[in-house]
């Protein structure tokens, strides 16, 4: 079984692959840019699906949604920028609780391992 982040990372790898094919058959556009929306599933809500939307500058979003990646892709310099990660969730740090006799403490890892 999958542990989060490497579910996690499965689905970035999917992703990235998904939007190289798009990427490669837009060669000839200009200047475009490429939504990505999860979506929940309408038959499963324990599944969410990403959409993967080109849109030319005039259709564009004014701002960001939940649950979207936008990127901008200029083919005429070779550039392709994230504008902005919007996810449905809310990032929080791993947590594991340190339990000592009957008393629990929430310990946030902040890149360093807690002092025993």
């Amino acid at each position: 079984m999958l542990t989060f982040h490497e579910a996690r990372n499965e689905m970035t790898l999917d992703l990235q692959k998904s939007m190289e094919k798009v990427v490669n058959r837009k060669k000839s556009d200009p200047n475009y840019y490429i939504l990505i929306a999860a979506q929940v599933d309408n038959w499963n809500s324990d599944v969410i699906n990403n959409k993967i939307i080109l849109l030319k500058e005039k259709d564009k979003p004014k701002a960001p949604m939940i649950g979207t990646i936008l990127y901008h892709v200029d083919n005429n310099k070779g550039e392709l920028v994230r504008i902005w990660v919007f996810p449905r969730d809310v990032m929080q740090p791993d947590m594991t609780i340190n339990k000592v006799g009957d008393f629990s403490d929430e310990i946030f890892h902040m890149g360093k391992a807690p002092n025993k």
